[in-house]
């Protein structure tokens, strides 16, 4: 259990690949079936030693941490917005340890995380440049990192010294025969979790959030952030309560589907108040003239979240069926 993950990343010495991406693919499964709450834990623990060994530096810890994180990414159970975070964490510091964990990172995930998000690879890149002009002697392992890195950056992995994604590969087809469910694909940044225990967890159903404890963020969270014009419209909408309200008002500002999963979660709705995701979502989807997917992938998303929404959907969909009894032709 946690217990036996905790020592492993305890040891000084550099974790067995296999042996450390068996265990994450257990963890990734238990993760997509029991949802957020379980996976959470071990995250914040992980975030917190991050922390820890980017001062104490006890032998391998740090490499073993990152490892097991790189591995929960290529698994979907956190997004790359951690695995940035932690690269742009070990750049503000850029010792030669740090640069032995970067390489390992660029060469077990970098062309993944090119894919998710190529602008926060340019960003980094640009960061680096900054850095190689001021280092003056430049080591083997530096020289290996940049190389990598260029690699990356072109998207050509036969330039990518030792390059061997086999370990990734039996993982995820493992996963893939294992669990129907869809991964997390946690959106949390690292702040988020080393700050957990006292602003609460966001990602997590049920859990309280409080944000951030300003007077100008508490009323940036509050209902009053939302354009005057979206509450209108939500009042006309028949949006009689606030948590209607504000759950009308992200569906309808937010980005994307994506977007909208994450503010949806940082009202902090609870119990019975997460069910008018769904309604008003459907709500919303019915009053369109034509077909609208971004609808459907954000009742998607909840659904493949947590089955406690594949419930409440399946509830609303029924109650819509009623309603076509006594409608007419013309509606």
């Amino acid at each position: 259990g946690s217990s036996g993950i905790n020592a492993e990343y305890g040891i000084t010495t550099i974790m067995p690949a296999r042996l450390c991406a068996e265990h994450m693919l257990l963890v990734a499964c238990l993760s997509a079936n029991i949802g957020t709450e379980f996976v959470s834990p071990l995250l914040e623990e992980l975030a917190g030693k991050f922390g820890n060994e980017l001062k104490e530096r006890r032998g391998k810890v740090l490499n073993n941490i990152v490892s097991m994180i790189c591995y929960l990414y290529s698994l979907k159970v956190v997004s790359c917005v951690l695995v940035f975070d932690i690269i742009r964490t070990l750049l503000s510091s850029f010792t030669e340890p740090d640069l032995e964990v970067l390489l390992y990172i660029f060469k077990s995930v970098g062309v993944d995380i090119r894919k998710d998000d190529p602008q926060a690879l340019k960003d980094i890149i640009q960061i680096v440049n900054e850095k190689v002009s001021k280092v003056k002697e430049k080591s083997s392992r530096f020289t290996w990192f940049v190389e990598t890195l260029t690699a990356v950056k072109n998207n050509n992995v036969n330039k990518i010294p030792n390059y061997d994604k086999s370990d990734i590969l039996d993982i995820q087809r493992a996963f893939k025969a294992t669990v129907k469910a869809n991964p997390p694909n946690l959106q949390v940044t690292l702040t988020d979790l080393k700050e957990a225990t006292t602003k609460g967890r966001w990602w997590v159903v049920g859990a309280a959030w409080v944000g951030n404890d300003n007077a100008e963020d508490k009323k940036r969270a509050s209902v009053t952030e939302f354009d005057s014009r979206l509450l209108t419209l939500a009042k006309k909408n028949h949006m009689n309560t606030e948590v209607r309200r504000n759950v009308f008002c992200v569906l309808m500002s937010s980005e994307d589907y994506e977007h909208c999963f994450e503010q949806m979660m940082k009202l902090n709705l609870k119990d019975k108040q997460e069910r008018e995701i769904i309604h008003v979502t459907v709500l919303c989807a019915l009053k369109c003239k034509s077909y609208n997917p971004y609808y459907t992938s954000v009742i998607a998303k909840f659904c493949g979240f947590s089955k406690n929404y594949q419930v409440t959907t399946q509830f609303s969909l029924w109650d819509r069926l009623k309603d076509l009894k006594s409608l007419t032709p013309n509606k």
